[in-house]
């Protein structure tokens, strides 16, 4: 009796152990099911993350696209067609300059002009100074400032052989053109005298003259100096500093 009571005992132990490492094996089962899970979760995430930041930037390159896109307009319009007439001219002007055999009056005749569109409200293309946009008048300035160099290595002084009265206001002009040339406002709002300006204008006569023996060399100009009394070129002065 007391062998098969040993016996009964130790099959239920068995079975008891059998049924304790079945329940430890589905729980580790369990947890590698869930741990795979998981790091699955995991990649998941990781995925859309990368794929989030993926599309943000294909986003961002086609935001910067557009943006380039829409700054080339800009770029292309930066000059109004009233600019590019002007500058189209004295861009064509300083190439016969410097690579032309132009005489000396012709070189001189040019600066003259080009003070007259300047200064005295006068024409290129039909075009007035003040009529251009900031940008056309700062690379307008800029090419008068060539020109004027350009001449002066051809001809050195001159400015001082034009006539006896026009020295000061011309190299005066000269100056302005070359400070306008870096900086618009600076020749905005420095303007010549009205003893400068009353200075070409009473050398009207010398001038106009001295243009007839060589005609500007800034072509489709239209000179206020030239085309109009002095009495005129006084009244336009005054309403020009009046206003």
């Amino acid at each position: 009796m007391k062998d098969k009571f040993y016996i009964i005992i130790i099959i239920f132990l068995v079975l008891i152990i059998g049924i304790l490492v079945g329940l430890n094996i589905n729980s580790r089962n369990n947890n590698l099911v869930n741990i795979e899970k998981i790091n699955n979760d995991i990649k998941d995430i990781d995925n859309k993350d990368e794929i989030n930041i993926i599309e943000n930037e294909v986003k961002d390159i086609n935001i910067e696209d557009k943006n380039t896109k829409n700054e080339e307009p800009k770029i292309k319009d930066k000059y109004t067609a009233k600019d590019k007439a002007v500058i189209e001219t004295l861009q064509n002007t300083l190439s016969d300059v410097k690579t032309k055999n132009i005489n000396k009056e012709s070189l001189k005749s040019t600066f003259i002009t080009i003070v007259d569109f300047l200064f005295y409200d006068a024409t290129i293309k039909g075009v007035t100074f003040k009529e251009l946009s900031n940008e056309g008048k700062e690379k307008v300035l800029s090419l008068a400032n060539k020109i004027d160099v350009a001449i002066e290595s051809k001809v050195p002084n001159y400015k001082e052989s034009i006539t006896n009265t026009t020295t000061k206001i011309y190299n005066k002009a000269s100056e302005l053109i070359k400070k306008g040339s870096s900086n618009l406002s600076d020749f905005l709002n420095e303007k010549l005298s009205e003893e400068e300006y009353n200075s070409v204008i009473n050398a009207k006569e010398e001038i106009v003259d001295y243009t007839k023996k060589a005609a500007s060399y800034v072509k489709d100009s239209s000179s206020k100096i030239l085309s109009q009394s002095k009495e005129k070129l006084n009244n336009w002065y005054q309403n020009y500093k009046n206003n």
